[in-house]
């Protein structure tokens, strides 16, 4: 089973759910917002946390945050596959001793993105272009863990996308997104759809393919790649 943390009432999974019903794959999404917990998660195909409107260190405001750390951090030490989207990715981050800056290299609306040299040989790029097509909407932004691989930036935010040991990914950019997500963010809707929407709805058909071949290259990585839960030497 894929496991899935919504950490915020208007940041759902949007494609991923449509990515894994396609697939056949189970999967259960767990509201920690609305005071759900998150069970042992060592048998857990995969794990994706969501973004959030919130910072990590919104924690006081946020105190079920403390245990999305308690998630990743078992995920990882499991070698289980993780993916951290924009908040999720922060969190990753943070729980490796990375630091991550509020207010910082923020990006909004729809947006290239260039894989680096490790990025073009990494497995969740496999058939990607070089520049691809996703989706922004974020204030902060994450640094880097020691030992850690950029695998994709753009001019504003130099990382994008990163991983950790085997299978553990954080991202800034967003895959999920479809456009109700897109209007409930940006606050447009079908009488008045603002600058944003219009230009998700013109590129809407490359993003969403890009997106599936992304998602589709999480869920195909096998989990328990049994790789040590340690800082990797740079």
């Amino acid at each position: 089973m894929v496991v899935i943390v919504q950490n915020d009432p208007i940041v759902p999974a949007g494609l991923i759910g449509t990515v894994l019903g396609e697939r056949g794959v189970r999967w259960r999404l767990f509201r920690v917002f609305d005071g759900e917990g998150v069970p042992d998660t060592c048998h857990a195909e995969a794990v994706v946390v969501l973004g959030g409107t919130m910072s990590v260190c919104d924690t006081l405001e946020y105190p079920y945050l403390d245990h999305v750390r308690r998630v990743i951090r078992q995920t990882i030490e499991k070698s289980i596959p993780y993916l951290g989207i924009c908040l999720g990715g922060q969190l990753l981050a943070e729980v490796l001793d990375a630091k991550v800056h509020r207010g910082s290299r923020g990006e909004r609306g729809c947006c290239r993105i260039s894989l680096t040299p490790e990025g073009k040989t990494d497995p969740l790029f496999g058939s990607m272009p070089e520049n691809f097509l996703s989706f922004q909407w974020h204030n902060d932004s994450f640094d880097v863990p020691r030992g850690g691989l950029v695998l994709a930036r753009t001019e504003t935010c130099p990382y994008q996308a990163f991983r950790w040991n085997a299978n553990a990914y954080g991202i800034q950019f967003h895959p999920e997104v479809d456009r109700s997500i897109v209007a409930c963010w940006s606050g447009g809707g079908k009488e008045s759809p603002n600058s944003c929407e219009k230009d998700f709805s013109v590129l809407e058909a490359e993003y969403t393919s890009t997106s599936r071949i992304f998602l589709e290259n999480f869920f195909a990585l096998p989990p328990n790649f049994h790789q040590p839960w340690a800082h990797n030497p740079l």
